[in-house]
């Protein structure tokens, strides 16, 4: 066993939805992951998300959108 020193924690999805601005996109490696954080932005009644699937048939893009 190793000790390792320095090692940040993962982002979890609820941080990384507050950290996106309006505008902005994740690249998620699953349609699960992209649900995920989806159902984290819909939390701020402010934003809803937009997923769409990627040419590679595997990979999910996900929008922030500020709701007008």
């Amino acid at each position: 066993m190793k000790i390792e020193k320095n090692i940040a924690l993962p982002m979890n999805y609820t941080d990384i939805a507050r950290e996106m601005e309006d505008g902005d996109s994740v690249l998620c490696e699953s349609k699960n992951q992209a649900n995920t954080l989806g159902q984290r932005i819909r939390n701020n009644k402010d934003y809803f998300p937009v997923i769409r699937k990627q040419k590679d048939g595997i990979q999910y893009r996900i929008w922030k959108i500020r709701r007008k």
